[in-house]
């Protein structure tokens, strides 16, 4: 089904369970295939609500650099404004 339009994508990583914690378990071929090493910090992201809800996971640092450069910019020209409103009068 998804095969023609997206290639090797989008594939199945493997069948989760999740334990009466609450607790998941990645298949190592999954790990090996997003590069996820023991100690790795994941952010899940979540699309949609129940039945119909997708779930990203991410490393914290890929997300933490996107932050830094799509946002980094406009937060330095914002810091920038703020200090030349502050500067004194005359000065």
């Amino acid at each position: 089904m998804f095969g023609k339009r997206f290639g090797e994508r989008f594939k199945v990583g493997g069948l989760l369970t999740v334990s009466g914690r609450g607790q998941i378990v990645l298949p190592k071929a999954l790990r090996d295939r997003a590069n996820i090493r023991a100690g790795d910090k994941l952010i899940a992201i979540c699309f949609g609500e129940g039945d119909r809800s997708v779930i990203i996971l991410q490393k914290v640092e890929r997300v933490a650099a996107f932050l830094r450069s799509a946002f980094g910019p406009i937060l330095r020209e914002i810091v920038e404004e703020a200090e030349i409103q502050d500067e004194p009068v005359g000065g």
